[in-house]
């Protein structure tokens, strides 16, 4: 239910259909399956295009298991394992519940508040936004290192060219500059710095 609203949210206030041919979503999504028939989860993923417009090139994680991709992003996308980085990244997000944990860290405040004075509408308005929420606040740089961690295992894993994601690491770093909904993400600098070391 939350997925749904959450994309809601996001269709309402910054994404457009997207333009990207049967093929390029096709390849995308086999990209997905690739990395999630390595994980050992219980809710199924699914991948969804948007023309991203202010947000750019983007992907974002949804605690229900949806992945948004934008338009532009897949524009930018050199390599296929570029995008199976980015994709790895979101996956991440998923099945380290870094959504949920989000909405707990965000809220806890506001429970305990409830828990003492027995008000009942602070709960209900809290559910309400918590698709506002996630869109807003996105996830914090902890639960992005988290995430880039484990880009680096599974492309270690598999054999991949770390270069790969910090190349399209720093493709995308520009146009996030402006753009408050990713100002809580870590520099790219730093995220990449683990890549380029070693």
């Amino acid at each position: 239910k939350f997925g749904d609203d959450i994309v809601a949210v996001l269709d309402y206030s910054y994404f457009s259909d997207s333009s990207l041919t049967i093929n390029e979503k096709e390849k995308s999504i086999k990209l997905l399956k690739k990395i999630t028939d390595q994980v050992n989860y219980q809710r199924e993923f699914q991948l969804v295009f948007r023309k991203g417009n202010e947000i750019g090139a983007n992907a974002l994680a949804l605690p229900s298991g949806i992945i948004m991709v934008t338009d532009e992003l897949i524009d930018l996308i050199n390599n296929d394992h570029e995008l199976e980085a980015v994709l790895a990244h979101e996956v991440a997000h998923i099945i380290e519940r870094h959504g949920i944990r989000q909405i707990l860290q965000g809220s806890a405040l506001l429970v305990l508040i409830t828990f003492i004075t027995g008000d009942v509408s602070s709960v209900v308005t809290l559910v309400s936004s918590i698709p506002i929420f996630l869109t807003e606040t996105y996830y914090s740089r902890e639960f992005e290192r988290e995430a880039d961690l484990y880009v680096y295992k599974y492309l270690t894993d598999n054999k991949i060219s770390l270069s790969h994601y910090t190349n399209i690491l720093e493709r995308i770093s520009p146009e996030e500059e402006n753009f408050n909904f990713l100002a809580s993400h870590p520099t790219t600098d730093n995220r990449t710095k683990m890549f380029k070391s070693n």
